[in-house]
């Protein structure tokens, strides 16, 4: 079987084309190796491109949630000025409140004592 297969083979045509051979795989090679090369760097261009955009990325969010912060700490003052006022009022409220009470019911002590003088003064 073997020397069948070996019997096919042209054997003064295969070693006078061998150098011919060997010179195209070399220049595939280094032409497959070079290409290799040029996407690994496209490669390393694209991962360093995405990494600077995942930096900037990083970066805005990282300015966005601090502006949100600040933002949220003016509300946060602005709550309790808003409380404290609101407590103010509510104090401003129960004096005039009771201040009014006061003066209504000297008002009507004022009604009954003028009542009381007329019905004295008209029984006399």
């Amino acid at each position: 079987m073997w020397s069948a297969l070996l019997a096919a083979v042209n054997w003064t045509l295969l070693l006078t084309e061998t150098p011919k051979v060997v010179s195209s795989a070399r220049r595939l090679y280094e032409s497959v190796s070079q290409r290799g090369q040029r996407v690994a760097i496209a490669e390393a261009d694209d991962e360093a491109a995405v990494s600077r955009t995942l930096s900037d990325a990083v970066d805005e969010l990282t300015l966005r949630v601090g502006d949100i912060e600040n933002g949220l700490e003016r509300q946060a003052e602005l709550s309790s000025r808003m409380a404290a006022q609101e407590r103010a009022l509510s104090e401003g409220l129960r004096t005039v409140f009771s201040r009014a009470t006061a003066a209504l019911w000297l008002a009507g002590a004022a009604l009954v004592v003028a009542a009381a003088t007329l019905v004295v003064t008209l029984l006399r």
